[in-house]
């Protein structure tokens, strides 16, 4: 057994190096406080692997966990616990944004004991998909699909969708375009509400409140 100790009351132990004729302390244990293992230099890496290949730095701004190889799995394996992720606002208020229960895997957002497979919790909250590209009429900007993984017939498919639909060649109106299946490879829209409110059945363009076409 190797033991390295310090019997001198609060003080420290360090490890240094000589980094091109600068000496660096490369590892500080903080016996004043709780006996606290530091990596004290910004910028200075905690490293594991063959290669480096997971990292841990600050930069003296802002912290960094770097993985270079393979994927990246956070488990927690606490039987039926939760993982949680804080933050602070301005005022110093921490609070647990988001949470992954553990016995049925949901995620909360807002929420910290989320009742569905996804749960988002504020005043009035508001779920924002945004599209990054140039308006193209009759394109959707958004879609919500509603996905079965039924293997009968032509499934597994997208059962039914909703899109957000753009109306003119500036990208400048936007409708609702409804979509089911009826045991297809892809849904075939059978609703739409044009940028002016009308509605068609049957039809993606309706000439009025509301116009019908077909059987």
């Amino acid at each position: 057994t190797l033991k390295i100790s310090q019997s001198i009351s609060d003080a420290d132990i360090e490890i240094s190096v000589n980094d091109g004729g600068s000496t660096l302390t490369a590892l500080r244990f903080d016996a004043s406080d709780s006996a606290r293992v530091r990596v004290p230099n910004d910028n200075q890496r905690l490293s594991i692997g063959a290669g480096n290949d997971l990292s841990m730095r600050h930069n003296g701004s802002n912290s960094f966990i770097e993985n270079i190889t393979g994927h990246f799995f956070l488990d927690n394996l606490s039987h039926g616990s939760k993982m949680q992720f804080a933050t602070e606002d301005s005022s110093g208020t921490k609070a647990y944004v988001l949470n992954i229960t553990g016995d049925n895997h949901r995620v909360g957002i807002g929420a910290t004991s989320p009742s569905t497979k996804l749960e988002i919790k504020d005043t009035r909250p508001v779920l924002r998909i945004t599209d990054d590209s140039s308006g193209t009429a009759d394109t959707a900007i958004g879609t919500i699909e509603f996905y079965s993984e039924d293997t009968s017939g032509n499934y597994p498919a997208v059962g039914a969708s909703i899109k957000a639909m753009t109306e003119s060649s500036f990208g400048s109106g936007h409708g609702l375009a409804f979509l089911t299946n009826a045991d297809s490879a892809s849904p075939t829209e059978r609703m739409r509400i044009d940028e002016q409110g009308n509605v068609g059945i049957g039809t993606t363009t309706p000439t009025s409140e509301l116009t019908v076409e077909g059987d």
